[in-house]
């Protein structure tokens, strides 16, 4: 589990640098930080769909990208999809592997009850695995494989069981050609 003290590089609203600020403050003032997602799919095609942890700040026990990653200072977007992936599934992959879904699109998001305002300039990645799924519990509280076609329509019907920024890449078409 990521504490408040965990430090981010912070950006303008235009995407440019501007300093380092904890966790704790970036999301309690909107400031602008980057992250990266990771859709794995394995050799049929499914999309590895995991359940938040019950222990997450942030939309605990709904269903997530297969990775969701903020990045640490220095690091790139396809760097922290790749750590990502190590942390919360074990497996090892490198940068190389990945391929870029969409452009960088900005996420927001304001959680009221939880004083938390989500400002993130996002990459996303999708890669195809055949490797064995380890799921960090902390983390994660599980991980299945489901048809891109299943989870487009179970989004549309349920969207409250999914994460924002799920249904961001869903109403993106980043799923689209996975139909």
């Amino acid at each position: 589990m990521a504490d408040g003290s965990e430090v981010f590089e912070i950006y303008t609203a235009e995407n440019t640098p501007c300093g380092q600020a904890f966790r704790r403050d970036v999301h309690r003032e909107g400031l602008y930080h980057r992250s990266a997602n990771l859709l794995v799919f394995d050799r049929q095609l499914r999309m590895l769909v995991q359940r938040r942890s019950a222990a997450k700040d942030v939309c605990p026990g709904l269903l997530d990208l297969s990775v969701g990653e903020h990045l640490k200072v220095g690091e790139s977007h396809s760097d922290a999809a790749v750590r990502g992936a190590a942390e919360e599934l074990g497996l090892t992959l490198v940068p190389s592997q990945l391929v870029r879904l969409r452009d960088t699109w900005l996420s927001e998001t304001i959680y009221e009850d939880k004083d938390v305002r989500d400002r993130e300039f996002v990459q996303t990645f999708a890669i195809v695995v055949s490797s064995e799924i380890r799921i960090d519990e902390e983390e994660v509280s599980e991980a299945f494989w489901v048809p891109a076609s299943d989870i487009i329509a179970q989004a549309s019907a349920e969207p409250e069981k999914f994460t924002p920024w799920f249904l961001r890449e869903v109403q993106s078409g980043a799923l689209d050609a996975l139909k």
